[in-house]
């Protein structure tokens, strides 16, 4: 078992959702986001708030699901990223699961 986590931008949401729906991803959470960058720190986060300097209105899903459904969700967010032309990409993270109660 696995945990993904999916990262985008508040605009995303519901499109995700469907791309979520179409690999049969039956439980999920959602979390809202507000994100902030202090302009002042230099660290290269890979654009993860975009360019913007403001507050950043963002969503966090994330879910535990089998390997193979892992896997089907990190090549849809590929897939995704290279498909959208959008200075705020899909930031997804995977992690196992080593014990659950």
């Amino acid at each position: 078992m696995r945990q993904v986590i999916v990262l985008s931008i508040k605009d995303f949401e519901e499109e995700l959702a469907q791309v979520f729906s179409g690999l049969q991803i039956q439980v999920y959470s959602k979390v809202d986001i507000e994100g902030y960058k202090n302009a002042h720190h230099k660290v290269d986060v890979g654009n993860w708030f975009g360019g913007r300097s403001d507050t950043d209105f963002s969503v966090m899903f994330f879910m535990f699901v089998e390997d193979s459904q892992a896997d089907s969700i990190m090549e849809a967010m590929v897939e995704w990223n290279q498909t959208h032309d959008s200075a705020y990409p899909v930031h997804a993270f995977e992690t196992g699961v080593i014990r659950t109660v």
